[in-house]
């Protein structure tokens, strides 16, 4: 299938034929100098008027799979946040045998993120609609819990001060990602 500016692209050059053959006749008394010069015009008017019919025209988005590449990127980072967070929760939970409560508590803390992370990204790959619900509702909470803890008001225990700030700004973004009418209209919201 042909897109709309190829199309155009090859009637102009069938254009820039008949006019270069029948605006300039072969035995026309003029130099070789001028014909070259009124058909670097001709040509030049038909890119010109390519560039404003193919910039108007409306362009698939990039995808892989289906999917745009903003979902392609968020799935991604949210793989890798998600996998992450659940390799570390899984080492400090098992290294930690309940000697500290407020650990533990950070500990589980991390792995249902993660858990809830990597099991939000497969529904919004697959287009549904509790995915977005689900990764919206974490990264709320992320946002809440992680606030809390940085103006030093009861909040999960054990959430390291240092990388509250970086959680947020994540999920800030993720969030005004996926609030956006086109990503919403995706998901049916």
């Amino acid at each position: 299938m042909q897109s709309k500016c190829t199309k155009n692209s090859q009637e102009n050059d069938r254009h820039i034929q008949i006019f270069t053959n029948k605006g300039i006749p072969q035995d026309a008394k003029c130099s070789f100098k001028k014909k070259s010069k009124i058909i670097k015009h001709l040509e030049l008017y038909n890119a010109i008027y390519l560039a404003a019919v193919c910039m108007g025209a409306k362009r698939e988005p990039i995808s892989y799979k289906g999917r745009s590449l903003g979902i392609v990127a968020l799935i991604s980072l949210q793989l890798l946040i998600g996998t992450v967070h659940f390799i570390f929760g899984l080492l400090l939970l098992t290294s930690e045998v309940s000697i500290f409560q407020t650990a533990v508590a950070y500990d589980v803390y991390t792995l249902a993120f993660s858990i809830a992370t990597l099991f939000f990204s497969i529904y919004i790959w697959q287009g549904k609609r509790q995915g977005w619900v689900g990764t919206v509702s974490v990264s709320m909470f992320v946002i809440v819990a992680d606030s809390l803890a940085v103006f030093n008001l009861p909040s999960i225990p054990g959430i390291p001060k240092f990388a509250a700030p970086t959680e947020i700004v994540y999920s800030l973004i993720i969030m005004a990602y996926l609030l956006q009418t086109n990503v919403r209209k995706k998901f049916s919201m």
